[in-house]
């Protein structure tokens, strides 16, 4: 019993190292990843172009597109259950929230159709 507890004493005062260092290699993966696309590129949008480095064009993109997928996510999941009002809301506050809700579904809607 006391071999045994031993044990899991030494790995759990193992997994800060290996967590640390895992972080340590994948920050050190991003640092590289970031140094080796800085050359410039010219973004073209509607109205405008603008010059600016690889690596900011890479995490604006796949920031909007988290941001895009958890929004596309959550009106999948909102058109699937009911709207949940904590029952100490009045009623004219849960119409408010109710507009205010369609209102971002639509913004939603119109942001994935383009």
């Amino acid at each position: 019993m006391s071999e045994s507890h031993s044990t899991e004493k030494r790995k759990r005062s193992i997994k800060p190292y290996i967590l640390g260092a895992v972080m340590t290699i994948v920050f050190i993966c991003l640092l590289a990843f970031t140094l080796a696309n800085t050359q410039q590129v010219r973004v073209s949008f509607v109205v405008a172009e603008t010059d600016t480095s690889l690596i900011l064009v890479m995490l604006v993109s796949a920031g909007l597109g988290l941001v895009l997928g958890i929004l596309g996510t959550a009106l999948l999941r909102h058109r699937h259950s009911p709207f949940l009002v904590p029952p100490s809301l009045s009623a004219e506050a849960v119409e408010q929230l109710e507009v205010l809700q369609d209102s971002v579904i639509a913004l939603v809607e119109r942001a994935v159709k383009c």
